[in-house]
């Protein structure tokens, strides 16, 4: 006797995964075993009941004016390309939003797959706000005294303590969930990539994560507690060459990623403490989220919600977040983009 086949909700998205993008098995492998759950994933159907557009809401936090914002990383989002062209992802992107806004998220970012995608996701409310430049590095002048292995299959306890402490410094930076940065370090050993540690006396003072995209090394992340530890890192990437690529923070670099604020009394309220000179006016309008739309006033280290008047400056959900985080030059790496 024939029986149907039905396919599980992961089935289908990873399914609908392969036919929009190019990764192979292994990556997806990982990705559906370590990062994805039903729980993240917002999709839309057809009318037949086939999935016909997909994301997923992965959860992070992220360093901000002095305090951790709740945030949430729009990941794999696509649409069968039968069902494109109809405004499925912005209207999947409204109820993610609202599925965020219920969930008590204050900020939504991404990555858009090609440049095109950047104009696209600002009709969503997105930004451009994630900059990065690549520099090339002194690794001639290793300095005495630290020992550097490759323990990119032994994330231990103590190397993600160490990892968390020095991304914790990081002012406006994206965080990693020790269980993300396993899913990161395997990520990378798939890809021939390395995570070097730099030790003292058995101690780890630094990690560097080292990709080679053509064949030459890019250090992708770098952390170190001193000078001395992040120069024996870059000669070990390095590998007897004298110079080596290192992505790092850039303010006026080059835009990896978009930001979107998904509750604005809760970023603003943030903003407002760091800066309790600042003072601001506005009337808000987000398309998406209605509970956001209204009037708050920002002062004496404070935000409120008032009831407008004459004086507050129309602001959209993009503008807003443009306005919060041009001076706080957000950054992450490491993302499973």
């Amino acid at each position: 006797m024939w029986r149907s086949f039905v396919m599980t909700e992961k089935e289908e998205v990873r399914s609908l995964w392969k036919l929009c993008f190019e990764d192979g098995d292994d990556f997806l492998d990982l990705y559906f075993s370590r990062r994805y759950s039903d729980d993240v994933n917002v999709c839309l159907r057809d009318a037949s009941g086939r999935m016909a557009s997909s994301l997923q809401m992965l959860p992070y936090g992220m360093t901000f004016c002095g305090g951790r914002l709740r945030m949430s990383y729009v990941s794999g989002a696509c649409t069968r390309p039968d069902c494109r062209g109809q405004g499925l992802m912005r209207r999947l992107l409204q109820v993610t939003h609202r599925r965020m806004f219920a969930a008590g998220t204050d900020i939504a970012a991404l990555i858009p797959a090609d440049d095109a995608l950047f104009l696209y996701y600002a009709k969503s409310g997105y930004v451009p706000s994630f900059r990065y430049a690549i520099v090339a590095a002194d690794a001639a002048c290793a300095l005495g005294g630290y020992a550097v292995a490759d323990e990119t299959v032994a994330l231990s306890d103590e190397l993600y303590a160490l990892f968390d402490s020095l991304m914790m410094e990081r002012p406006c930076c994206v965080q990693h969930t020790r269980e993300d940065l396993l899913a990161v370090a395997e990520d990378l050993r798939l890809a021939s990539g390395r995570m070097l540690v730099a030790r003292m006396d058995s101690v780890a003072h630094g990690l560097a994560f080292v990709a080679y995209p053509s064949g030459r090394p890019v250090v992708k992340e770098l952390l170190a507690v001193d000078e001395a530890a992040r120069r024996a890192l870059l000669s070990a990437a390095a590998g007897g060459a004298g110079v080596v690529d290192v992505v790092s923070p850039s303010a006026d670099g080059r835009c990896l990623g978009m930001a979107r604020i998904i509750n604005p009394l809760s970023v603003l309220t943030a903003y407002a403490r760091r800066h309790p000179d600042a003072e601001l006016h506005m009337a808000l309008s987000d398309s998406d989220i209605a509970e956001n739309c209204g009037s708050y006033m920002v002062k004496g280290g404070l935000c409120v919600r008032t009831t407008g008047g004459r004086g507050y400056t129309p602001y959209t959900i993009g503008e807003l977040t443009s306005l919060l985080l041009a001076d706080e030059h957000p950054y992450m790496s490491l993302m499973m983009d």
